[in-house]
């Protein structure tokens, strides 16, 4: 009798394992690449981001926005949930690769967040790297020369009005 019941309970796992690829595997998918990201870290890729979550906010699935490996630049971006087509449905961030902030830290002067998600619901951020290049700020705050004005600095994520955000 207990192999019957580890039988039963083996086979129950793996069909629902199974069930759950098979509807996971439904979601529309973007691939930054395919919006014009360029993985070397030299060009601006954040338009391409914003595209990429553009169309996932119009479908009314769950969507899966894809970032291969490799280095992505990206200037301060909002993603933001006003525009989607739907609520409560997942949008899942799979990031194989580093996003990484510009090297001059005055680019980043003008904002307060260098990525933020706002009014969004259920969006998970799965896996990847972040390089703020905060070096040359922190060069700067550190010198402590009154002769040098050194801009308050960009925080690196941030979310606003957002429910289920995981990361």
């Amino acid at each position: 009798m207990p192999t019957y019941y580890s039988t039963t309970a083996l086979i129950t796992t793996i069909f629902i394992t199974f069930s759950s690829f098979i509807h996971s595997s439904a979601a529309a998918s973007y691939n930054v690449l395919a919006f014009g990201a360029v993985p070397t870290g030299l060009a601006d890729s954040t338009q391409a981001f914003a595209s990429a979550w553009t169309a996932a906010c119009q479908t009314s699935n769950k969507s899966l926005i894809y970032v291969p490996k490799g280095r992505y630049l990206l200037t301060p971006v909002v993603f933001s949930g006003d525009n989607c087509a739907h609520n409560n449905t997942q949008v899942v961030f799979r990031i194989d690769g580093t996003l990484i902030a510009p090297s001059d830290h005055n680019v980043l002067g003008a904002s307060a967040d260098w990525i933020r998600f706002q009014r969004v619901d259920q969006v998970s951020i799965v896996g990847g790297a972040l390089d703020a290049k905060g070096g040359s700020l922190w060069d700067c705050k550190a010198a402590a020369n009154t002769s040098t004005s050194c801009i308050q600095g960009a925080t690196v994520g941030e979310t606003i009005f957002a429910d289920q955000v995981l990361s």
